[in-house]
């Protein structure tokens, strides 16, 4: 069912020119949502669902299939709210104005920076070195389990768990997602260690699995805005990483996404 709205008025003309230019025709949810900042067919839509208010910070360019979605009430699942169009709108007109996104679309621009990944306290991996290749860099980590060290100390884990620092760059950011990408895996000993049922307090925990080349999301429930060259530290545990990684070997990168675009770690190594 559309929202009915009040009678529809004459528009401002100045007000719908200043969303348009502003806007460039991009659908601020479409960038926000999807990280698609291409130009699209669409419609000025009212925040607020009063078609009668016409001013400026009232109006938004939609793509058609974004503006019927935000028009129609639904009973069971949540609608987009007003406050959250805004907020998009804003971010997608900061965007523009910024030159991320240029005339023929969005420019990643790699500002945020992997300053710092290594193996958490609580987790029963460590450090071995870092391994230089022709088209890669990967930072090799092993289990301690594999080395004749006996039990797993019960404040330990298998699963694999990233102590991660960011460093954003010149221009405030926000963060909305972190993740991570399996790349490949490949057996060169026999048998991977059962994972202990140990809980351990995480800030982030992701329920991996072995999908090859796909990113695998946490989507942060409230984005975290990283003010210019400030930092941000996370740690990230794989969860049950070693049930579902097919060899005892495997190359995984973390990934992290702003409203500035996508960025990817180099090669983490994983091996018993």
């Amino acid at each position: 069912m559309k929202h009915p709205g009040n009678l529809p008025r004459k528009r401002d003309q100045s007000s719908e020119t200043a969303v348009l230019l502003k806007s460039r025709r991009r659908c601020c949810l479409c960038y926000f949502l999807s990280q698609d900042g291409q130009r699209k067919k669409g419609q000025i839509a009212h925040i607020n669902h009063n078609r009668a208010d016409s001013k400026e910070e009232n109006l938004a360019w939609l793509c058609q299939d974004h503006h019927d979605e935000y028009d129609t009430r639904t009973s069971q699942t949540k609608n987009l709210t007003q406050n959250e169009l805004r907020h998009y709108k804003s971010v997608l007109e900061d965007s523009i104005s910024k030159g991320v996104i240029g005339l023929d679309g969005p420019q990643i621009i790699d500002s945020l920076k992997w300053a710092c990944i290594d193996i958490a306290d609580d987790s029963s991996w460590f450090e071995m070195n870092q391994v230089e290749g022709d088209d890669y860099t990967l930072f090799s980590y092993s289990w301690s389990g594999s080395l004749g060290e006996g039990d797993l100390p019960l404040t330990k884990h298998t699963d694999p768990i990233f102590d991660v620092t960011l460093l954003n760059g010149n221009n405030p950011t926000v963060l909305s997602r972190i993740g991570v990408i399996a790349k490949r895996s490949w057996q060169k000993l026999a048998g991977f260690p059962p994972p202990e049922q140990i809980t351990v307090w995480q800030e982030y925990s992701l329920g991996f699995k072995w999908v090859v080349g796909q990113p695998q999301w946490i989507i942060l429930e409230n984005p975290i805005y990283l003010a210019a060259k400030t930092p941000f530290r996370y740690k990230l545990r794989l969860k049950g990483y070693a049930n579902n990684v097919p060899n005892n070997y495997s190359v995984i990168t973390l990934v992290c996404q702003t409203d500035s675009g996508t960025i990817e770690s180099d090669g983490i190594c994983l091996a018993t």
